[in-house]
This record gives structure tokens, C-alpha cells and sequence, in this order.
């Protein structure tokens, strides 16, 4: 059964496969491969048990056709997270989202969970905090947010901070999310064929 954390909240997870990949040959990120896997299976193996439907968000949904998940496109032009979390939580038909980008194959299920939990009906967003950085896209978000991101975008302000001071934000800090991932793997992302690579060593994959 779906995690909940109260009996008003239902999640979805959404996946966030915009990435143009340009600093890995223009790849698609969605479809590296860490060891037999590539990256978006093993988020789906992740979230799927937690949630009641997955959603993809992509620039292009083509690639992603024969998977028998609901893909949708950014609708604002600009490419910025605002506009990819607004894409996926349009149509979310729960009251909560998780977000996951997918140059993020090493999120664990207890991250995920824990955050889910610290999420109430009020609650906006839920965002880990460490080391004076937020990580935006590893978080939880409720449809509430909606009209505020939108007013942003409408305004052309695409930083994802600037939603924050705007909504009902729960930052959740280090020793938390050390309690959840003692290594905190579920923020390591890849954006080169060098951060790829320090990826496989790190798993023993080479």
C-alpha cells in the first residue's frame, strides 16, 4: 500500500526527465546505465512501492512512449525546475507529490518515506536542507503551490528559491536526513561523463 502520511494526503511521484544532457554527448539522462539498470528504472523500483501513480515530465515524451507511464511536457516555455515541477503537478491527481530528478539513481526508499512523513495536510513543500543548500529536487510539493509558482512564471522569475518565502516551506536539515541516508546518495546527480564514472567506482561497478 502507498505510504501516507496522514489520512488526507495522498502522493504521486513525479520524475523530472527534461535534462537536455548536454555536457554528456546529449544523452538522455533518464537512460544511463549504473551497473545492469539505467537510472530511470531504478527510481521507478524506488518510488513505486511508495506511491500511488508516477508521472514523467520531458521535453520530449517520444522515448519515453513504450513505458506504460503518464508522460507530460513542460507548459511554460522556459526551461527552469519551476517549470517541471508545474508540468507534473497540474495533472497530479494526489494532493502531494514526491519530486525526483533522473540524474538521481541513487535515491533511497528511506529518504523518500521520511520526508513523505514530515508532510501535513497544510504543508507545501518539504525540502531538504544541508550545508546551506537546498535540494529542490528531491522534495515533497502539494498542489497548493501551484498558484505561487505560476504567479512567478507569469512574472518570468524562474528561480526556484524565490517560491519558497511564498508557500508553506518545511526545511528539513542534516542530521535528519543523515538518520534517513547516512551517506546522503539519494542527492548524488550526474551532469558529466566524469560524474558518471566517479558514480560506477563508487558503486564497485569498475
Amino acid at each position: 500500500m502507498p505510504h501516507k502520511a496522514s489520512s488526507s494526503i495522498r502522493f504521486a511521484g513525479i520524475i523530472l526527465c527534461g535534462g537536455a544532457g548536454s555536457r554528456l554527448g546529449g544523452r538522455n539522462k533518464a537512460f544511463l546505465h549504473l551497473g545492469s539498470q539505467c537510472f530511470l528504472d531504478r527510481l521507478l523500483e524506488t518510488l513505486n512501492p511508495l506511491v500511488e501513480e508516477i508521472l514523467l515530465v520531458a521535453r520530449d515524451p517520444e522515448p519515453f512512449s513504450g513505458l506504460g507511464i503518464k508522460t507530460v511536457t513542460d507548459i511554460y516555455a522556459a526551461r527552469c525546475a519551476l517549470t517541471g515541477i508545474h508540468a507534473g503537478l497540474t495533472p497530479c491527481p494526489t494532493t502531494h507529490a514526491f519530486i525526483a530528478a533522473c540524474d538521481t539513481p541513487l535515491l533511497r526508499p528511506s529518504l523518500v518515506r521520511g520526508l513523505m512523513q514530515q508532510a501535513g495536510p497544510e504543508t507545501d513543500a518539504v525540502v531538504p536542507e544541508y550545508n546551506g543548500y537546498l535540494e529542490p529536487l528531491c522534495a515533497v510539493y502539494s498542489r497548493q503551490c501551484l498558484p505561487s509558482i505560476e504567479s512567478l512564471l507569469d512574472q518570468g522569475i524562474l528561480r526556484i528559491h524565490k517560491l519558497y518565502p511564498l508557500i508553506n516551506t518545511q526545511r528539513v536539515g542534516k542530521d535528519f536526513l543523515l538518520g534517513l541516508d547516512p551517506d546522503l546518495t539519494s542527492f548524488v546527480n550526474v551532469n558529466t561523463e566524469q560524474d558518471l564514472r566517479e558514480l560506477e567506482t563508487r558503486q564497485g561497478l569498475v
